[in-house]
């Protein structure tokens, strides 16, 4: 419906458009001689028209940012400052009486619109170019009065004759109809900073309809940036005859307007709402910032992303004192941009880097007594009093560190890190959004550089964990899990829906045995009575799959709480990452975040 509506008013739009041209022809054709004649008393000048941002919608047509009409005045200053010093009181008054303002902050405001052009003008390298600035904005239209009601627009537009230079424009304003939710996805608008418009202006050389003006607004943070180009769109052009006291007589096109294109994302708002009110209420219950990702692991969709605390971009600028200061950095997107210790989750890369190099088979057994001593040093189990005798299966469902560690010393570093290169740990996913972070994988060579030392077999374990210097994003393991899900294909984190493919994606080469093997223990972390998952995460509506982290970040500091999995078990259809910052636990914090999430998109509808 919403895109019905679109529709018409773009329709209506461009039959307007056309009236004007066909009428801007009759006059050029049939009235020219006419206007030449007049060309002593009256005058030619063009006018840019503002088009209209691209629409934002998730995956069921609901829309998630558009723009709202907004009626503005503007200024051309040259034919003001044309006024002898009583006109320009008058003129004052007069516009002051309409807006419902003193004369004096009239005034004020013709004063503001002065020195914008004239910061623009000396924010330009070279003097030619600063003449030129201060030339053309002077003689096009400048902001005066951001935002008038339509009875204020219309009685400007009657006073013509006694506000010359005055003129109104109707200007989208841009609205985020969900308030917060998916905030830190879609972004928020920003007007250019000087850096940007001079880039901007390079970029679209000879390109007059494209170009940005100094009270534009581009975006600043998530799709909204990223997409800048896209939503954007193109000016229009209007030519109009004036006459010596410059009140407008005719009014033609030259150039309509190019809406922005519309955005259609993989993006589901009542999954993402639905993964925001569990954040939400670990925020508020406990003060702990989180992250929550979901994607199809068939083709890589991000179906939500969520993080907490977050901010809402209607109300962006009003906040921004104290969202700037707020020790919990709520504009901080932490599923793409905060990296983390990834923890016991991480065992799954070692227990495929030991099962495919031949090292590790389901056999392969290890005592732990909680505690392993290397040197000086002991390495300890998530259990003091540790697991006893333990396989390759049951180590990874209660998440044995000390069966790891052996695991680790076998395999050897370099083969557990090549795994994990293969699953785009370290490296950016890159998803269509700004500022992904790339997280850290270290190496020898990182060691060298950073620590001053080589590799031990102390980094060894604590690698074979998910610890030492390894980080993570969510999104990263949320990816992770969806190729374990998906036979072993890595696939590309998407937000656009024009980039679905269930045929494009990266096979690891993960062979069925060592596949089938570890999906059956991610299982069971879940769904059997051993696995750390079991008491709190086990589920009556939905299968889940998955492995609990309990990732440690310092002394006596809570570390941060993981689960990262899949459902149905069986058959997947959403892989989930979910992070609790100092949560603790992770299979009794972030586990029924999860379970949460995944019961409600897979509760039986009506």
């Amino acid at each position: 419906m919403y895109r019905i509506r679109v529709r018409i008013i773009l329709a209506l739009f461009a039959i307007s458009l056309a009236v004007v041209a066909a009428k801007a022809t009759y006059m050029q054709i049939v009235l020219g001689a006419h206007y030449r004649a007049l060309a002593h008393m009256r005058r030619l000048r063009t006018v840019p028209i503002d088009t209209l941002r691209g629409t934002i919608y998730d995956r069921n047509g609901i829309p998630l940012a558009h723009e709202e009409p907004v009626f503005q005045v503007k200024v051309i200053l040259k034919e003001v400052e044309k006024l002898d010093e009583a006109a320009r009181k008058t003129w004052c008054r007069n516009l002051a009486k309409i807006s419902n303002i003193t004369p004096a902050r009239a005034e004020e405001l013709l004063q503001q619109a002065k020195a914008k052009i004239e910061e623009e003008a000396l924010s330009s390298p070279k003097e030619k170019e600063a003449k030129f600035i201060r030339w053309f904005r002077r003689k096009t239209p400048q902001v005066l009065i951001e935002k008038v009601n339509l009875k204020t627009a219309a009685l400007i537009e009657i006073n013509q004759d006694s506000l010359p230079g005055v003129v109104t424009s109707l200007k989208a304003r841009r609205i985020y109809p969900q308030g917060p939710a998916a905030a830190h996805i879609i972004g928020y608008l920003q007007a250019i900073n000087p850096e940007e418009f001079k880039q901007y202006k390079d970029s679209f050389a000879g390109s007059e309809h494209k170009r940005f003006f100094p009270q534009d607004l581009i975006g600043r943070q998530g799709l909204e940036r990223y997409y800048e180009a896209r939503l954007r769109g193109s000016r229009g052009l209007k030519a109009e005859i004036v006459d010596a006291q410059f009140h407008i007589h005719e009014e033609y096109a030259e150039r309509p307007p190019e809406p922005g294109q519309d955005l259609d994302l993989t993006l589901d708002i009542h999954m993402q709402r639905a993964a925001e009110a569990e954040l939400d209420d670990l925020f508020e219950e406990k003060g702990l910032p989180g992250s929550v990702v979901l994607l199809d692991p068939k083709t890589g969709a991000i179906l939500a992303m969520a993080t907490s605390p977050r901010y809402n971009p209607n109300s962006f600028f009003r906040d921004w004192p104290q969202l700037s200061q707020d020790q919990h950095h709520p504009l901080l997107n932490r599923a793409t941009q905060a990296t983390y210790p990834l923890g016991s989750v991480f065992k799954v890369v070692t227990l495929i880097a030991g099962m495919e190099s031949g090292i590790l088979r389901p056999e392969t057994s290890f005592s732990c007594q909680g505690t392993y001593h290397l040197g000086d040093r002991d390495f300890h189990c998530i259990v003091s009093q540790g697991h006893g005798h333990t396989d390759l299966h049951m180590g990874l469902v209660k998440s044995c560190n000390i069966y790891f560690f052996n695991a680790g010393k076998l395999t050897g570093h370099r083969e557990i890190l090549r795994w994990a290169r293969a699953f785009g740990l370290g490296s950016s996913t890159g998803i269509d959004l700004p500022s992904e972070s790339s997280g850290l994988l270290p190496d020898t060579a990182w060691m060298w550089k950073n620590q001053g030392r080589g590799w031990y077999l102390g980094d060894t374990f604590n690698l074979s964990i998910g610890q030492g210097a390894l980080l993570v994003t969510p999104l990263q393991a949320a990816r992770m899990m969806a190729a374990i899900a998906d036979e072993g294909r890595l696939r590309q984190p998407h937000l656009l829906a024009s980039e679905d493919s269930e045929g494009s994606f990266q096979d690891l080469g993960i062979s069925p045995r060592t596949l089938d093997f570890l999906k059956k223990a991610l299982d069971d972390v879940v769904n059997s009575p051993s696995g750390t998952g079991y008491r709190h995460i086990r589920s009556d509506v939905v299968a889940i799959a998955g492995k609990t982290g309990t990732a440690e970040v310092a002394k006596d500091i809570e570390p941060h709480a993981w689960f990262v999995g899949y459902a149905p078990a069986d058959d997947p259809e959403v892989a989930i990452a979910v992070i609790v910052e100092h949560g603790g636990l992770g299979g009794a914090v972030a586990g029924p975040v999860a379970k949460s999430i995944l019961e409600e998109i897979f509760k039986p509808k009506g």
